[in-house]
């Protein structure tokens, strides 16, 4: 059943009677916190929008009084209340707070999880006041509960408790591909794990013996709705179709379930090297393009129009397209300059070398890998959190013993120069402020840190004299001089998000992947708790 259909609702919590559904709206100008009336489709805002401080999720206290939002303002995750029908909020907790609230069944006691720092998470249990907080579980780097801190995206989903109120789930890193539902005693803290094979992105429960699940599950990159029986892990299929389900939030009685349905567009444009005389290619709306890369005159992307990953070539004399990788669940893709050979790497890890045609393929390195960037000088840069810091690495083309390029945090891309004597990637300072780092090649040296850009992807200008990033709303490429010149701004789109770009190697025609993508509030009923 939907509910709303602006196309930018998200992280829908339902109340515990099931007739409201308080959800966040993306707007241009900001984030706003809004409450619908299920039965009369009545919408009123709650929390208007603050320049600058995002909202990450929201939930109803028991009594439905209130509403209890996480915000970050000025890079500080903090937790506010609100009054049901909006007015002023209230600041409960400024200390790192990295996910939203779950409440126990009788709405004495809140559960979240906290970030103090890039390498712990700590799940907190409070008083209904926010008083009394203290650390029930906590678990080091590489095996986090899931927070603004360690996803791809800020997973800011709430901790769950059984209905018994003896238990308390909260999704937690596995491995760097692969997630697990942590079952936290709530009494003392002992925890055991239920495995997932894939990417959690919210939990909650059904009843005492079974948990519902957002999750994309290996192979599909989809993320769906599953059932999970907490003794076994058996996962069993709610939800089976080409949108995405994301988080889930639960009536009190278990019979309605809220979440976020995600259906997503995405195009190929191409243009000069000047961002000018740009035409789309249309892809198949289906597609769901996360990578790109150039090969010679082709270019190459990576998609999930069934559900799972696989790499198409396109090429632009002929203006058709054909896809080359099928299995390994190619998730990121390179070449070599000539488009002869091919990387890239498996969603659940691992790097592949294959012909431009994608045969003759074999496994270079078996590790955690992520978002390779083949180098003119034959090497391989890579991600990896190998060595416990999500770091920047390189191997051989032919394959070999992967080195570390540099013991600094990295974020999830790199980018050489067209020279190839330049690696740039995001990462921390000293006190955790996201900055770039730009450092010459092979092993990161003349490190100069620049304030983090803003976007999610990151090149070099054709000629090496810029960065170039995508603006906060992902909506057009922009050029950073390097030596200390105004930003300017490359592409004119007027709608669509941007998923990547880049420049052929010869730096005369710019690729980017756009995509259109509508999130909207859905209820699922029929479900039945024990």
């Amino acid at each position: 059943m939907p509910v709303t259909s602006t196309g930018h609702a998200d992280r829908p919590v339902i109340s515990s009677d099931g007739r409201y559904v308080a959800y966040i709206e993306r707007g241009v100008a900001g984030d706003s916190l809004w409450i619908r009336d299920i039965s009369t489709s009545a919408s009123a805002k709650i929390v208007t929008t603050e320049p600058g401080a995002p909202l990450i999720a929201a939930t109803f206290t028991p009594d439905g009084r209130y509403v209890d939002f996480s915000r970050m303002p000025r890079s500080s995750w903090g937790l506010w209340r609100v009054p049901f029908l909006g007015g002023s909020a209230v600041r409960l907790f400024s200390d790192d707070v990295g996910s939203a609230v779950g409440w126990s069944g009788d709405g004495r006691h809140m559960a979240f999880v906290r970030s103090p720092d890039s390498g712990m998470t700590e799940l907190v249990v409070a008083e209904a006041d926010g008083q009394g907080a203290r650390t029930l579980a906590a678990r080091q780097q590489r095996q986090q509960f899931l927070s603004v801190r360690n996803g791809p995206f800020p997973l800011a989903y709430p901790p769950s408790w059984a209905p018994d109120g003896r238990t308390i789930a909260a999704a937690a890193q596995a491995t760097s591909d692969r997630n697990e539902v942590a079952l936290v005693d709530a009494s003392n803290g002992t925890t055991r794990s239920v495995a997932v094979d894939g990417q959690a992105q919210g939990v909650a429960w059904l009843d005492n013996d079974a948990l519902l699940l957002s999750a994309r599950i290996a192979p599909s990159i989809l993320s769906q709705i599953w059932s999970v029986d907490r003794s076994t892990g058996h996962l069993s299929r709610l939800t089976n179709d080409l949108s995405e389900y994301i988080g889930v939030s639960t009536s009190a009685s278990r019979d309605v379930l809220a979440t976020a349905r995600r259906q997503r567009r995405a195009s190929l444009w191409i243009s000069d090297g000047a961002g000018a005389a740009g035409k789309e290619v249309a892809v198949s709306d289906e597609h769901f393009t996360r990578n790109m890369a150039w090969a010679g005159k082709q270019v190459l992307f990576s998609t999930g129009d069934t559900g799972e990953l696989s790499i198409v070539r396109f090429d632009l004399d002929t203006n058709t397209s054909q896809r080359i990788v099928n299995s390994h669940d190619p998730s990121a893709v390179s070449a070599t300059s000539d488009g002869r050979t091919i990387v890239f790497a498996g969603l659940s890890g691992g790097l592949w070398r294959a012909d431009g045609d994608g045969q003759n393929m074999k496994q270079i390195e078996s590790g955690p890998a992520g978002f390779p960037v083949v180098t003119s000088d034959g090497k391989v840069l890579f991600i990896s959190n190998r060595a416990g810091n999500q770091s920047p690495w390189s191997i051989a083309l032919s394959g070999g013993a992967p080195q570390r390029v540099a013991d600094v945090f990295a974020g999830a891309r790199l980018a050489v120069s067209h020279d190839g004597r330049w690696l740039m990637f995001a990462s921390r300072d000293g006190t955790g402020t996201p900055i770039m780092i730009v450092c010459r090649l092979p092993q990161c040296g003349e490190p100069r840190k620049l304030p983090l850009l803003s976007g999610t992807v990151w090149k070099w200008a054709p000629d090496d004299n810029g960065l170039a990033y995508t603006d906060e709303q992902k909506l057009n490429v922009w050029i950073h001089p390097l030596d200390g010149g105004p930003d300017r701004q490359l592409t004119h789109f007027t709608s669509s998000t941007i998923d990547d770009f880049g420049w052929s190697h010869d730096g005369k025609q710019l690729a980017v992947t756009r995509s259109t993508i509508s999130t909207d509030v859905v209820l699922f009923r029929g479900l039945q708790g024990r």
